[in-house]
């Protein structure tokens, strides 16, 4: 457990809890300027010591604050005074940082124009996106099809497929004009 010492009028005060070291803040017995230290490390000045001061502060205020508002209030559950809200539960140590929310201000025609060209980019994007895919998966068919279709052909002649060696050829050869409209098509201009 931490102890802290200080010094004032030549005196060392310690040791103290952490407790103890804030009360001392609190009373005014510490001040910015007091040399103090944590067990056995080097005397510095309090205004150092990382959340000492900040944590006497934070003592100073109520210890029920409301979570809508942050502002202090009596022991839930109360209805907030200031936000008149039910609380049930409460924050403690002091309020929450303030949030700044924007108002909802009306846009000006240029903003308007702004945000709709915006919109209209990231649908576009979302277009190219789905266009890639769409030509990657044709891609890719196109070339299992390509490295397939000696196979396939194979197996006509074998007789393992049911269809003539014509009948597959004309098959795989409009297969793949298919994919090749369907690459056009996401790849022309405009």
């Amino acid at each position: 457990m931490a102890t802290w010492y200080y010094r004032t009028s030549g005196k060392e005060i310690g040791p103290l809890k952490s407790s103890e070291i804030v009360a001392h803040v609190r009373q005014g017995k510490v001040t910015p300027d007091t040399l103090v230290r944590k067990n056995d490390s080097q005397w510095v000045s309090a205004r150092e010591v990382s959340g000492l001061l900040e944590a006497a502060d934070t003592a100073k205020r109520s210890e029920h604050v409301c979570p809508f508002c942050g502002e202090p209030i009596p022991r839930p559950p109360v209805r907030c005074p200031s936000c008149s809200r039910d609380v049930v539960v409460s924050l403690k140590g002091g309020p929450a940082p303030a949030v700044a929310t924007p108002k909802k201000a009306e846009l000006t025609p240029e903003e308007a124009q702004e945000r709709r060209q915006q919109q209209i980019a990231e649908l576009q994007r979302r277009a190219d996106r789905r266009d890639i895919w769409v030509y990657s998966t044709c891609l890719l068919l196109w070339l299992v099809l390509l490295v397939a279709s000696p196979f396939l052909l194979r197996l006509c002649d074998d007789g393992t497929i049911a269809l003539s060696r014509h009948v597959m050829t004309a098959i795989l050869g409009g297969i793949g004009i298919l994919f090749a409209v369907i690459a056009y098509w996401l790849t022309r201009p405009g």
